[in-house]
């Protein structure tokens, strides 16, 4: 066999290297991998704006108009200090009660008393950015906030929140998903996160076929949407998040379409 020279060695390996680089950005912007969930392109830049905000407006959302006004805010500031006051930021549970809003129904909501959701009140009750939902507060609390697991079992206690306060969303399009925490000291559970989901394969020309997740990930954090085959997709989305992941011991943070469960993260 000809031997190659350490010249030629040295051009092969430049090549082979080269490729490798080309391929990994390739599938970068395919969307291979990516640190929230399956797709890469799930946040929503400034060019997906219109086209979210459009399939959310097909579904029957409502605010939609304030939403893309969020996104863009955050996409114009998203590099500055959070406590800098630069501009207002919602987190997840205060974006899908925007889209929500008076599709949800609650019979005798109470007044909040608990401690996990104090930020999120705070905001919605003294900041003018969020005075669209303002007026949801007591529903908001009710909907999110800490709820006592029932003898029945921890999955059990969110079903038995709606349906004590008779919780109901009204939009064939679009659910609440929402992931449930145990607390650690007490027990409670409650959402620590919440999105929309939105079945495209009902509306007309919707450029998504098939599901549409859209969620801002917290606060001082970006707005998603993410399109799906099928909603079970999410339990292996949200299991891939960090911010997700418990302690030996404790549950498993459990996933609900409106009250319907959906399965715990793996």
């Amino acid at each position: 066999m000809k031997h190659l020279s350490k010249k030629k060695i040295a051009v092969i390996l430049c090549v082979m290297l080269i490729i490798v680089v080309i391929l990994a950005a390739v599938a970068i912007k395919q969307g291979k991998k990516n640190p929230y969930g399956k797709e890469a392109t799930s946040m929503i830049t400034e060019k997906e704006v219109s086209k979210v905000g459009d399939t959310l407006r097909a579904a029957g959302l409502s605010n939609v108009d304030m939403f893309e006004t969020w996104v863009y805010e955050y996409l114009e500031n998203k590099n500055e200090d959070f406590q800098s006051n630069a501009y207002s930021d919602a987190d997840c549970r205060m974006t899908a009660v925007l889209l929500l809003d008076d599709q949800i129904s609650c019979d005798g909501a109470e007044e909040y008393k608990g401690d996990y959701l104090m930020v999120d009140v705070d905001k919605m009750q003294n900041d003018d950015t969020y005075i669209l939902i303002r007026d949801n507060l007591h529903v908001f609390t009710t909907l999110f906030g800490e709820t006592t697991i029932p003898d029945s079992g921890i999955e059990n206690a969110l079903p038995n929140n709606w349906k004590k306060h008779g919780m109901k969303v009204f939009n064939e399009n679009a659910s609440l998903v929402s992931l449930v925490f145990s607390t650690t000291d007490t027990d409670e559970v409650f959402v620590g996160h919440a999105g929309v989901l939105v079945d495209c394969s009902k509306l007309n020309d919707s450029p998504y076929k098939k599901f549409l997740f859209v969620e801002k990930l917290a606060f001082n954090e970006a707005f998603m949407a993410t399109e799906i085959g099928n909603p079970k997709e999410l339990i292996d989305i949200f299991s891939k998040r960090a911010d997700y992941t418990v302690e030996e011991g404790e549950h498993k943070p459990i996933v609900y379409i409106n009250d319907k469960l959906l399965g715990e993260l793996k």
